[in-house]
C-alpha cells in the first residue's frame, strides 16, 4: 500500500531512532566506567576488600582460605595488567563482569553523574541539528546505565536518559559528542 504525500510531509521532521548513534553511547561509557584492576583493588581498599565483595558477588562465603585465594588471583591479574610473565594470569570473562560490576558501583555510588550531549539529536521523536543536553542521574540511574551499557543493551540507556531528562524518547547520532561527569 502506498503512503499518501501528506503522510510524508507530517512526518518529515520525526527522527529515524534506528540511525542514533548507539557506538558513541557506549564508549562514553566504557571510557568512563573503565577502570584497571589495581586502580580498582586501591578505590575500594585493597586487595583483600576487593577479594571479598568478588566472593559476595559470586554468592560464596568469605572465608579466610577463600579470600586468600581469590587474592592470589587478583594479583596474578595485576601482574598481567603491568606487563609480567611471571604469575600472571589474564582475567576470565565471568571474573570480568564481576570486577565491572563493582567498578560501576564503586563509580556510582552516592554520586550523582552529569551526561552532555552535544550535537545532533532527537528529542520526543523531533531531530535537531546541533542540540546540546545536559541530563542528570542519580546514583541508582547511574548504575542502571551504566550496567545497560556493560551488558550492550543501549535501548535500556537511551530510554533511562529519555526518562532523567524529563521526554520519552532521547537518542544521539552520528557527530555527536556525548561526555560523562562526576
Amino acid at each position: 500500500m502506498a503512503r499518501s504525500r501528506a503522510w510524508e510531509t507530517r512526518n518529515e521532521d520525526l527522527a529515524d531512532i534506528s540511525a542514533a548513534n548507539d557506538k558513541t553511547l557506549q564508549d562514553a561509557g566504557s571510557i568512563y566506567a573503565h577502570s584497571s584492576v589495581e586502580d580498582l583493588a586501591h578505590e575500594v581498599g585493597g586487595n583483600r576488600e576487593l577479594a571479598k565483595q568478588m566472593l559476595e558477588y559470586k554468592g560464596k562465603e568469605a572465608t579466610p582460605r577463600a579470600i586468600n585465594s581469590q587474592m592470589k588471583s587478583i594479583q596474578r591479574w595485576i601482574a598481567k595488567e603491568k606487563g609480567s610473565t611471571s604469575q600472571s594470569a589474564s582475567v576470565s570473562k565471568p571474573n570480568r563482569a564481576i570486577i565491572n560490576k563493582i567498578n560501576i558501583d564503586q563509580k556510582t555510588a552516592n554520586k550523582r553523574t552529569q551526561v552532555h550531549v552535544k550535537g545532533p539529536s532527537s528529542v520526543n521523536g523531533y531531530k535537531r541539528g546541533n542540540r546540546s543536553v545536559e541530563v542528570y542521574l542519580d546514583p541508582d540511574e547511574s548504575r542502571e546505565l551504566f550496567n545497560a551499557l556493560y551488558e550492550g543493551d543501549t535501548d535500556a540507556a537511551w530510554d533511562i536518559l529519555a526518562e532523567a531528562y524529563g521526554v520519552s524518547e532521547f537518542h544521539a547520532y552520528d557527530d555527536a559528542s556525548i561526555d560523562f561527569n562526576l
